[in-house]
């Protein structure tokens, strides 16, 4: 499938955007979950919001859950942990429908390890998480926030199990570079740890290759660019840390068989 270019994307969603009637229907709420993707942070945040207004107007709030961890996950990578936290309890405490456990669990442990906090409650919750997925997708997620904990802790042990188990993934058959980069930044940061320059010079042309073949103006590539050469960057607080946790997250269009009855 050809890939749109930026400029053709911003053109269509420009079109879009003039469409009023569209506004009225229920696929609006999907077009603007789609377009917060593709805005950056803080933009996103609003188009969020809008969103949620949209499927509250339209009474449809199944698609909620999704959005309020979209919030959460981009509050955190703006640094405002307080924000992430507020919007991951909203879900835990009103249990909206659809939600999956086990996203709420690791992006709750998440949160507390940007948060430095590396307790019990965390890998209790990692472990859970582990045990309640059945995503092969997000379990390299859930994996490599245990691999940065047991890393941290000095639990050296643990971690060489993790990285066991990593070891079995082949990366490269995932098409998606964001978790490329979890994926190798969180390994790099164990190799790190243990002082294995071997392995850290492998994992770091990992990381490079990975930069040779992403856009230049993504969020992954200015990361990652930060992340490698050990720079920080305050439009970037994931670039504080020599690891990449990170969180789960879900968009699915479910369709009302009932509206073709």
């Amino acid at each position: 499938m050809e890939r749109k270019s930026i400029k053709q994307t911003t053109q269509l969603i420009n079109y879009i955007d003039k469409i009023e009637k569209f506004k009225h229907y229920p696929e609006y709420s999907y077009y603007l979950r789609n377009k917060a993707e593709l805005s950056n942070l803080k933009e996103g945040n609003t188009i969020y919001n809008e969103c949620i207004s949209s499927l509250i107007n339209l009474n449809d709030p199944l698609y909620l859950p999704s959005i309020y961890i979209a919030l959460s996950m981009n509050y955190a990578h703006l640094g405002k942990l307080k924000m992430a936290n507020e919007y991951n309890n909203k879900l835990i405490d009103n249990q909206l429908e659809g939600i999956r456990e086990y996203y709420l669990l690791n992006n709750r442990a998440t949160i507390k390890m940007l948060n430095n906090i590396f307790d019990k409650t965390v890998i209790s919750d990692l472990k859970n998480a582990d045990y309640l997925n059945s995503n092969f997708y997000d379990k390299i997620v859930i994996l490599c926030n245990q691999l940065v904990f047991y890393t941290v802790t000095r639990n050296i042990n643990n971690a060489k199990n993790i990285i066991s188990e990593l070891s079995k993934i082949s990366i490269e058959d995932y098409g998606y570079e964001e978790i490329k980069h979890i994926y190798y930044q969180n390994i790099l940061y164990y190799y790190k740890t243990i002082n294995n320059s071997k392995k850290v010079d492998k994992y770091k042309h990992y990381i490079y290759q990975l930069l040779e073949n992403i856009e230049k103006n993504s969020y992954t590539y200015q990361l990652a660019s930060l992340q490698i050469n050990g720079k920080t960057d305050d439009n970037f607080f994931f670039s504080n840390f020599p690891y990449r946790v990170d969180f789960l997250g879900y968009w699915d269009f479910t369709v009302n068989l009932d509206d073709f009855l």
